[in-house]
Formats: C-alpha cells, structure tokens, sequence
C-alpha cells in the first residue's frame, strides 16, 4: 500500500545517501540516479609506473635499493660536474658580455636558468607530453618548486658571501626583481587553484619582465 511504499522509498533515499550500495536499474529509473562516474572515467585513473627492464625483475626491496644507489651517483655526478665547469662557464659569460657590449648580468640573467636547470626542463617537459592531469600537476609543481629554491637558496647564499667577504652591496636592483616575480609568482600558484592555457603566457612573461624592471631601477639610480 500507501505506507509500504513511502516506507520502500525513504529506505532507499537513505541508502543512496549514505552510498552503501549501488542503485538497480529499475531504481535508477525511478529516482533519475545517473551511472557512477567510474564508468564514465575507466582508465583514467592512476598512471602506470614505468619500471626499467634492469630493474623489473628485481623484488621491490631490491627495487627500492637500486632506485636510491642510481639516484645517488646522479647526485654525486652533477656535484662533481658543477665544482669542474661552474668557473668556466662564468668566465664564458663574462667574456661574452664583453664581446657584445652588455653587462654581465644580462648574459648570465639569460643564460644560466636554462643551464643549471636542464634537468627540471627536461623532466617538466616529459610530464607534460603525456598530457594527463596527473602529470601536467607534476610537472607544474616541480617547476614551481625549482623557482623557490633556486631563488631563495641563490640569495641566501649571495647575502652570506656578501657578509663574509665584506664585499660592497651594489644588486639592490637585480634582488628586488626576483623577490617581486617570486612573490607574484607565488600568489598566482596560491590564488588559482586550477592552471589554463593562459598560464604559461603569464609565466613566460616574467622572463622578459624581469630584464625590462632591472633595467628601469638602474635607469632610476636604484644600485
């Protein structure tokens, strides 16, 4: 009757609310219940990891072992590669920014990000290319993350030395720059919590940007 099924109905309410089960076609029906989004999304879930052949038959402890030994001798390759090129490359700088006529700065400016950050490039690049939200997350936050701590750890480093060595403050100009891209970097990250197209316009931006506001505040007296 009347009362059985006004019982029936709000037994079932209650179910579906509280998502203990899943809804029959004939109750699909009846209450407009549309198919879990599982169905619609199948495979686009969690990525497959992909394992190198050397280590793929490998049990996951030794997996583990083998990731960290490789992960370690990169590290300790790139140390190495930095304290053997790191002064010739400045010299290079150098002797180009006299050679076309423009101070240092600009040269390195331009020149060392793509140099020192290669593999953050590459990397970033490859998680991009797959084209999943996953990995355009990645990629997107291991960039994020490469502009904060290089910049910080950079100035860091750069006001120790100044200390140390007693050498005279004269990049007020160039220090401003960076805290004030970083910063506006940085609110844009936390404001937007989802990142379009448009993005990466804004964020190439910065690049010129940056040598454009250097160049104003040295035109303005700022030393």
């Amino acid at each position: 009757g009347a009362e059985e099924q006004a019982d029936h109905d709000a037994h079932l309410r209650s179910v579906l609310a509280s998502g203990l089960t899943t809804p029959t076609e004939s109750e699909r029906s009846v209450y407009s219940v549309d198919p879990p989004l599982e169905d619609e999304f199948e495979g686009d879930g969690e990525e497959d990891v992909a394992i190198p052949d050397s280590i793929a038959q490998l049990s996951p402890e030794q997996q583990q072992r083998r990731i960290l030994q490789s992960a370690l001798q990169q590290i300790i390759g790139g140390l190495v590669l930095v304290f053997v090129f790191s002064d010739a490359i400045v010299q290079v700088f150098n002797e180009l920014a006299v050679r076309i006529g423009v101070k240092p700065f600009y040269v390195a400016f331009t020149l060392a990000p793509f140099i020192s950050n290669a593999s953050v490039l590459i990397a970033s690049f490859t998680y991009g290319s797959r084209k999943t939200e996953k990995s355009v997350s990645v990629a997107f936050a291991s960039l994020v993350g490469s502009v904060c701590v290089n910049n910080t750890l950079s100035i860091a480093v750069f006001g120790l030395l100044l200390y140390f060595q007693n050498l005279p403050w004269t990049y007020a100009s160039e220090t401003l720059v960076v805290l004030i891209v970083q910063g506006l970097s940085c609110l844009m990250c936390v404001l937007f919590r989802v990142h379009t197209w448009w993005f990466a316009f804004v964020f190439i931006a910065t690049f010129p940007t940056c040598v454009g506001l250097v160049a104003a505040f040295q035109a303005m007296g700022v030393q």
